[in-house]
C-alpha cells in the first residue's frame, strides 16, 4: 500500500472544505484498474466507519494524465490523498487522518481474514 498524502491547495471554491479528503487517481498508469478498486474500497470504508466524524467529506478525483502517474505505477494499491486545505485547523486534519487510518485498518483486517 502506497499512500502519498498532501494538503490541498485553497481556491475560492474549496476554502470552506477544511475536512475534505480527495483520493486522486491517474488513468495513465499501468495499475489504474487495481488502484481504482483499492480507492473505491478505501472510500467505502471511510464512508461506513463508525469512528469517523460524519462531517469529513471524501471523494474520488480522476485525471487522464497525472504528472509521472502520481507514482501510482509503483503499486496496485496506490493513491494520492489530499487532506483538507491550508485553511484547515489541526483538528480538521486530525479528523481526516483518523478517517484514513480507520479505513486502512479495516482493509488490513479484512485481508487477514480472507
Amino acid at each position: 500500500m502506497l499512500l502519498d498524502i498532501h494538503r490541498d491547495e485553497v481556491t475560492e471554491d474549496t476554502k470552506f472544505h477544511t475536512r475534505k479528503i480527495v483520493l486522486t487517481l491517474a488513468k495513465n498508469n499501468p495499475h489504474y484498474e487495481a488502484n481504482k478498486k483499492f480507492v473505491d474500497y478505501l472510500l467505502k470504508n471511510i464512508q461506513s466507519s463508525k469512528e469517523v466524524e460524519k462531517n469529513v467529506e471524501p471523494e474520488i478525483l480522476t485525471y487522464d494524465k497525472g504528472k509521472l502517474c502520481f507514482n501510482q505505477d509503483l503499486s496496485n494499491n496506490s493513491v494520492l490523498i489530499e487532506l483538507g486545505n491550508s485553511m484547515s485547523s489541526d483538528s480538521d486534519i486530525q479528523d481526516c487522518v483518523n478517517a484514513i487510518v480507520s479505513a486502512v485498518k479495516n482493509i488490513q483486517k479484512e485481508q487477514l481474514t480472507n
